[in-house]
């Protein structure tokens, strides 16, 4: 079964960052929510104390050696946040990461009313597929009268994937100065529901998987948790 590109039936967003005053039609699109956790180390190896204790004939040293990791949340607040040091630039109140494309995926940021594009950030941020395996059902229904040609039917698709989540702005000088370079790659489903007479769909997107990479300068941080997202939009050859 073949996957057609879409095109997400929430109004044009007119492109006010970049190239401002034109206009941009997103393909099948969905808000994005990422629930990672990532780790660091605080610090590794560090003597925090050293005692002495003494009889007639020995001298007995203990020194106690410590280590400590620490862990914080990664949602779509914080990626917005990466995003505004990566570009040199904030977000208004109430600005969203939507998530937009079929099999491989790239990331937007718009405001509060889902009209006005803030930044698209398929540079920066972006799913790729690896491998994927397939398995689904097409019902198709072909009237053909005088008049014409009348198509309806539906299809479901379920696809699995190995894909990579990749973050790095390494080739921009962010605001701060610090890059931001991680991969999460794992398992990605994605389930996939069209109605063909009205050549609309939609698409729920699940990736769950971990890697490591450096955040905002921190090196060796390891990610692991999910990404998901439900996209819709309508079908266009």
């Amino acid at each position: 079964m073949k996957k057609i590109t879409m095109l997400a039936v929430i109004p044009l967003l007119t492109l006010v960052t970049i190239n401002a005053g034109t206009s941009l039609a997103l393909e099948s699109s969905g808000t994005a929510t990422f629930t990672l956790t990532a780790f660091a180390q605080k610090y590794l190896d560090m003597t925090v104390s050293v005692k002495n204790h003494y009889t007639p004939t020995t001298t007995n040293t203990t020194t106690v050696i410590k280590s400590k990791a620490t862990n914080a949340p990664i949602d779509s607040a914080f990626i917005l946040s990466l995003l505004e040091n990566s570009f040199k630039t904030n977000f208004p109140s109430g600005a969203e990461l939507i998530m937009r494309g079929v099999g491989s995926y790239s990331f937007l940021v718009v405001d509060s009313t889902g009209t006005n594009l803030l930044l698209d950030a398929g540079s920066v941020l972006s799913i790729a597929d690896n491998v994927s395996v397939d398995s689904g059902r097409e019902r198709l229904i072909q009237r053909t009268s005088r008049t014409g040609t009348a198509v309806s039917g539906n299809n479901t698709e379920r696809v699995t994937e190995y894909a990579t989540l990749t973050y790095d702005d390494t080739a921009l000088t962010t605001k701060d100065g610090t890059p931001t370079n991680f991969q999460l790659s794992g398992i990605l489903v994605e389930v996939f529901s069209e109605n063909i007479g009205i050549v609309e769909a939609t698409q729920s997107v699940v990736l769950r998987g971990a890697g490591t990479g450096t955040i905002r300068g921190k090196i060796n941080v390891i990610l692991k948790g999910t990404v998901t997202a439900t996209l819709s939009g309508v079908l266009v050859d």
